[in-house]
């Protein structure tokens, strides 16, 4: 494998795969736990190594409905895909807001949402399908219009093991949502419908589960955070110091083995991560790795290390 050092990087037209898992990891994750100087730190490192602007613009976007509940936060993200942008600070201004926003494990209705997630993802799912996506699709467009979150989330499940094309389902919920009685979800729809195109072919789904809950409760609750551009200034200036120094190595707390390479699952996007997270916000009041998971720790490698 080539060296992990900025020369390689900055000389290659596009970044290393495996590389590229590792940077993007120590993002999700930094935005996730709100850790903005290192989250800053390593959207400059792809940008710089050139991880692709199209991958960036969805992956800060992805974001924005992955770890964070504000739909404020959503629409700003959009503007990277909306306004084609190219400048890194513009990029690094957003993956801030992403930081910024109200986080699934803080409030009590984003952690009953998180666990209604949990609960479809364990459900039955069998390995033979008996329904057929359009049957599918009825049942789940039946669950938004009477408002059963537990089994639309259910359907989105199923979709998702199944590998069923989910274009109807993010069609169906816009379509409700553009016609909802509260701006929230009337704002989440209309994103969802403006990233119909793309959305809808991928793999991507947490707009949908966020506007599905918004359709059959209420859009998510905020804590309110405000962004402050001279703490954004600082910080930015704080990940450009250290984008000026040698590469860092990715935290070992960013890689969990299972969405790339490592043996820290406790921050993983996973159910089990997310139970382990909500946990240690709990006792904590805040997510920080130098603290033991609650339900999940790092793996002890054979070479005492994790």
């Amino acid at each position: 494998m080539s060296p992990w050092n900025w020369e390689d990087l900055k000389t290659r037209r596009r970044m290393i795969r495996v590389y590229r898992n590792w940077s993007v990891s120590a993002l999700m994750k930094s935005i996730r736990l709100r850790r903005v100087e290192d989250a800053l730190y390593w959207l400059g490192v792809m940008f710089t190594a050139r991880a692709g602007l199209p991958y960036l613009r969805r992956r800060v976007f992805s974001s924005s409905g992955e770890d964070n509940c504000d739909i404020w936060v959503m629409e700003h993200s959009e503007r990277l895909l909306l306004d084609q942008a190219e400048r890194l600070d513009t990029f690094a201004y957003a993956t801030y807001l992403a930081c910024l926003g109200t986080k699934w494990y803080e409030l009590p209705d984003a952690i009953e949402y998180t666990e209604v997630r949990a609960r479809a993802a364990e459900a039955t799912h069998p390995r033979m399908p008996y329904y057929t996506a359009q049957a599918l699709s009825n049942r789940y467009a039946k669950a938004l219009a009477i408002g059963d979150v537990d089994d639309a989330f259910w359907c989105i499940a199923e979709g998702k093991t199944l590998e069923v094309r989910m274009a109807s389902f993010y069609h169906l919920a816009a379509e409700a949502g553009l016609k909802a009685p509260d701006e929230g979800t009337r704002r989440l729809a209309a994103i969802v419908q403006r990233q119909l195109a793309w959305l809808g072919l991928s793999r991507e789904k947490n707009h949908l589960w966020q506007l599905v809950w918004a359709l059959s409760r209420r859009p998510l609750a905020s804590t309110n955070r405000q962004p402050n551009q001279t703490e954004f200034a600082h910080l930015w200036r704080a990940a450009q110091a250290r984008l000026a120094r040698p590469l860092e190595r990715p935290p070992s707390w960013a890689l969990d083995g299972i969405h790339t390479t490592g043996h820290d699952p406790r921050f993983a996007g996973t159910v089990a991560g997310t139970r382990n997270m909500i946990q240690m916000f709990e006792r904590d009041g805040r997510i920080d790795p130098a603290r033991p998971g609650v339900t999940l720790h790092p793996i002890t490698t054979r070479g005492g290390r994790a």
